[in-house]
């Protein structure tokens, strides 16, 4: 997940616009809803997926979640990101 690896950064907006296409199809299909998780901090990201949505005639809401627990954040981080084989060797 380095953003200076733009190998990586091409591989996973492959992945993700796979995934949101799969997402589309089963909600213009069969569903009522479908909901896309994933990471879209940056609005450039926000607006391909509103754009890609909206041309499959999908409404579109984004749902965000903050939190300012200190004690939750590091619980997250010790939990998650430490254990992860994505940071494996990482500080």
């Amino acid at each position: 997940f380095d953003p200076g690896n733009a190998a990586g950064r091409s591989a996973r907006a492959r992945v993700a616009q796979r995934a949101l296409d799969d997402c589309l199809a089963w909600l213009l299909r069969d569903g009522d809803v479908a909901i896309f998780d994933a990471t879209h901090v940056e609005r450039a990201r926000r607006d391909a997926v509103r754009a890609r949505c909206e041309q499959a005639g999908a409404r579109v809401a984004f749902v965000e979640s903050i939190c300012h627990d200190p004690a939750l954040i590091a619980h997250n981080i010790r939990e998650t990101k430490l254990k992860s084989p994505d940071y494996a060797g990482a500080d």
